[in-house]
C-alpha cells in the first residue's frame, strides 16, 4: 500500500487565466441587453455565481468563459465571485446556504460533490441541500513537471519514487481531490511510493512546480495547458483513454506507464440551493445548455483542455449518484485520507 504524506492555462488563455492567488476575488460580467416589458420575471437583478476555486484553474476559466455568454441570454449581470477552499466544499456551502431565489448559483468540481461529502462533515449535503443545474465541461486529469526536472518522462518519475520517496512530491488540488485518487491508484499499481500534497487550488500547484518546491503537479488539463504551451512546465501522462487534442504528444498514462488505470476526470457543473424556483431553474437550465452549443465557446473551452459538455439537470444529478458510488470504491480501496 503507498504511503501518503501530507505537507503544507495557450497564450491566448494567459490574460483570462493569469496567476492570481487572492481566494475572495469579485468579478462583475455585465452585457447591454433591452430586454423587452413583457420579459419573464426572472431575472430581474444580476446573479451571483460563486467559483468555488481559484483563479486561473479549470472551475474559474469555464466560469468565466460561460458567464460572459450566460449574461447576454439572462439579460442580467452575472457576477462571478471566487470562495475557494477545501476542495470546493468552502464555496459549495456558500451556496448551500444562500437563499434559494436563483440569484446566487454555483461553479464547482467533483470533489465538493461526489467525495468529500461522503467522507467528512463539510456542513451540507449535495442531494438534499443543492440543485444539479447543467454538467458544462469536462477534462482530464495531468501530471507535470518543471522543464528543467531531471525527471524527462513517467518512467523516470516512478522509478524516483521507488528509489527515494521523500524526493518525489506531486501537489493536488486538495485532499479527496480527483488527481489524489488517480495518483494513489497508479503508485499502489507499480509499487511507486510518492508524496501527496494537497492544495487549495491549481494556481498555487503550478506556482510552486515553477519554483522548483515540488517536483510536480497533478491536476485537471485548463490550468497546466499555458505552462505547457509556453515551455515553463513538462507534461508526463494524461490520465484518459485518449490523448488530449490540445497536447497530443502527451501520452496517456498507460501508454506510458503499461498500466490499466481507472481514471476519473474532473468535471465542472452548475447547481442552485435546494428550493430555488423551478422557473429559475429552468431557465438557467435551458440559457447554459444553450451557451454550451455556442461554436465560440466549445472552442475557447477546447483551447483550455477542456471539453464541453451539455448535461441537463436530471441527468446531472444522475451522474452523480453513479460516480459517487464509483469514488467511495476507489477512496475505501487506496484507504486516502480525505479530510
Amino acid at each position: 500500500m503507498q504511503r501518503l504524506h501530507f505537507a503544507a492555462a495557450a497564450r491566448r488563455l494567459n490574460t483570462l487565466a493569469g496567476a492570481v492567488t487572492n481566494l475572495a476575488t469579485v468579478t462583475v460580467i455585465a452585457v447591454l441587453v433591452a430586454v423587452p416589458a413583457h420579459a419573464q420575471k426572472y431575472p430581474e437583478r444580476p446573479v451571483r455565481l460563486i467559483s468555488a476555486y481559484p483563479p486561473a484553474g479549470g472551475v474559474d476559466i469555464t466560469a468565466r468563459i460561460v458567464g460572459v455568454e450566460l449574461a447576454k441570454r439572462l439579460g442580467q449581470a452575472v457576477i462571478i465571485e471566487n470562495r475557494a477552499g477545501a476542495a470546493g466544499t468552502v464555496g459549495t456551502a456558500v451556496v448551500a446556504r444562500a437563499a434559494a431565489d436563483g440569484y446566487t448559483i454555483l461553479i464547482t468540481a467533483n470533489p465538493s460533490i461526489t467525495i468529500l461529502p461522503q467522507f467528512s462533515n463539510v456542513g451540507y449535503d449535495p442531494k438534499k441541500d443543492l440543485i444539479p443545474i447543467a454538467k458544462v465541461g469536462i477534462a482530464p486529469t495531468i501530471l507535470a513537471v518543471n522543464t528543467d526536472s531531471p525527471l524527462r518522462n513517467m518512467k523516470d518519475f516512478l522509478e524516483a519514487g521507488r528509489q527515494t520517496p521523500s524526493r518525489v512530491s506531486v501537489g493536488v488540488p486538495g485532499a479527496g481531490s480527483t488527481p489524489q485518487i488517480e495518483l494513489t491508484l497508479l503508485g499502489d499499481l507499480v509499487k511507486s511510493e510518492i508524496t501527496i500534497v494537497p492544495y487549495r487550488g491549481a494556481t498555487f500547484i503550478v506556482t510552486d512546480v515553477l519554483g522548483s518546491q515540488i517536483t510536480g503537479g497533478a491536476m485537471a488539463l485548463p490550468a497546466i495547458v499555458p505552462q505547457i504551451a509556453g515551455g515553463k512546465m513538462r507534461g508526463l501522462a494524461v490520465f484518459a483513454p485518449a490523448r488530449s487534442s490540445v497536447l497530443p504528444d502527451v501520452p496517456t498514462v498507460r501508454e506510458a506507464t503499461g498500466v490499466a488505470l481507472d481514471v476519473f476526470p474532473t468535471w465542472y457543473g452548475f447547481f442552485a440551493p435546494a428550493g430555488t424556483p423551478r422557473e429559475a431553474i429552468a431557465r438557467l437550465e435551458a440559457d447554459i445548455l444553450a451557451v454550451m452549443k455556442e461554436p465560440s465557446v466549445i472552442a475557447k473551452l477546447r483551447d483550455a483542455g477542456t471539453d464541453a459538455l451539455t448535461v441537463g439537470s436530471a441527468a446531472f444529478g444522475r451522474d452523480n449518484e453513479v460516480e459517487s458510488a464509483k469514488l467511495k470504491a476507489a477512496v475505501e480501496k487506496t484507504k486516502i485520507q480525505v479530510q
